[in-house]
């Protein structure tokens, strides 16, 4: 369960290895695809490794886990199609 972004901040700082972002930060993939998970987390070596200009806006960098939450009006099968949101 995802009780929080405050909660995977909490993990997140005690292992020190990664950053979180929320739903507010899209990112911009190599297959020119922009994703905003509900939920992401990045090796911090990764996200660090980004030129400043890359992180703004939309950093160019696909989240090492991220965390798509489905509601009862989301259909499956747009989750299960090969055209699937794709992170």
């Amino acid at each position: 369960m995802l009780s929080s972004q405050a909660g995977s901040e909490v993990w997140a700082e005690a292992d020190g290895s990664g950053l979180t972002f929320d739903s507010s930060t899209c990112y911009s993939l190599p297959n020119g695809a922009d994703r905003s998970p509900d939920a992401a987390w990045i090796l911090l070596l990764r996200w660090s490794a980004l030129k400043p200009e890359q992180r703004r806006r939309f950093p160019t960098i696909a989240p090492d886990f991220v965390v798509e939450l489905r509601c009862d009006t989301d259909s499956l099968l747009c989750h299960s199609s090969p055209d699937a949101r794709v992170y």
